[in-house]
């Protein structure tokens, strides 16, 4: 089915941070002059690390820089509508946020709409600086889309993992890099400040189809958030579903696996170590779960019956979605596989 859509794909390389999206005079031009009926505003640098100072070039500006261009197409295919083939309709613009932005939402009156001033990165950087920057383009957002024509839908998932129906995973991100350490050290981190956090996960094609039903529902889906969320898998079961699956890990107390993971002296690369800082938070850095994350709408917009109105049921993590992504690093050489002898 991908074939069918490569002639209706163009690419062109730019950068968030940069005014018109770093693109030349004519490419900018043209994206101007085309008649959209929506933009998905999915960019962003992804870090739990960085302060907000260090992220909000590409993810604040990069948001602004998308609204711009979506303020600049608005304007001028409703002023040139005798002139284009079909007549002017609203735009709507779809941005890709981040359940961790309510981290610094949810400390204010209102989840869902706040007055952008230059501020609010200050105040809300003390709950992560991924968190705040991501809260200042919602409130961004919503500021547009109040003194515009633009109509806004803000969705929020996450922990983005692979696809749940290949396996493929993003080879840089954080639960990329956890897998893989837990299986070149053969251990788990687990005890009683980790065991019952969780490794939240949603599969990318879960949260596409997500933005796809959006965009298929058009007015009905404007104007609202739509939280894309589940607990996933507790750091204390993660051994022992990996055991189950056919690998030989053994569980081991926080200290004593950072210990194994960023104390090693065999010279052996180990892919947590560019996020070393991330597991001296307190559980190590997982999220204590349990967190009241209102998904309901989103469950009925997705036609799913009968689920809570807190997680998004639909988009579950299981032991069998954790085996595709581990044989997934195995094909391209990330970790070897060896059976232990429990394996099916």
């Amino acid at each position: 089915k991908a074939e069918l859509f490569k002639p209706r794909i163009r690419a062109l390389a730019g950068d968030l941070k940069s005014p018109n999206f770093g693109l030349n005079s004519e490419n900018y031009t043209e994206l101007i002059q085309t008649p959209l009926d929506a933009i998905i505003h999915n960019g962003c640098h992804v870090n739990g690390v960085y302060s907000y100072q260090a992220l909000s070039a590409t993810n604040v500006l990069g948001t602004q820089h998308a609204l711009n261009l979506a303020a600049k197409n608005i304007d001028f295919n409703y002023k040139n509508q005798s002139t284009t083939t079909r007549s002017f309709s609203p735009l709507l613009f779809v941005f890709v946020s981040s359940i961790s932005a309510l981290n610094s939402l949810q400390k204010t009156e209102t989840k869902n709409v706040h007055p952008y001033t230059p501020l609010l990165g200050q105040i809300w950087s003390k709950n992560g600086g991924y968190s705040a920057s991501k809260a200042v383009s919602e409130s961004l957002v919503w500021s547009a889309s109040k003194h515009s024509c633009i109509t806004s839908s803000i969705v929020r998932p996450g922990n983005i993992s692979g696809s749940s129906l290949t396996g493929a995973l993003n080879p840089v991100d954080f639960i990329t890099r956890f897998l893989a350490a837990c299986i070149q050290i053969g251990s788990v981190p687990s005890g009683m400040m980790v065991s019952e956090r969780f490794l939240d996960m949603v599969p990318v094609d879960k949260v596409v189809r997500v933005i796809g039903q959006i965009l298929a529902e058009g007015g009905e889906a404007e104007e609202r958030c739509w939280n894309v969320w589940k607990d996933g898998v507790r750091v204390g079961e993660l051994g022992k579903w990996m055991r189950e699956i056919g690998w030989e890990v053994r569980d081991l107390g926080m200290e004593e696996w950072k210990k194994e993971v960023f104390g090693r002296v065999d010279g052996k690369k180990v892919e947590l170590e560019p996020l070393r800082s991330y597991f001296e938070e307190e559980g190590g850095g997982f999220p204590a779960g349990g967190v009241e994350v209102e998904c309901g709408r989103t469950n009925r917009l997705m036609g799913v019956e009968g689920e809570e109105e807190r997680g998004y049921c639909w988009g579950e993590m299981t032991k069998e979605l954790l085996d595709k992504y581990l044989n997934n690093l195995v094909e391209r050489g990330v970790i070897v596989k060896e059976k232990n002898n429990n394996s099916d």
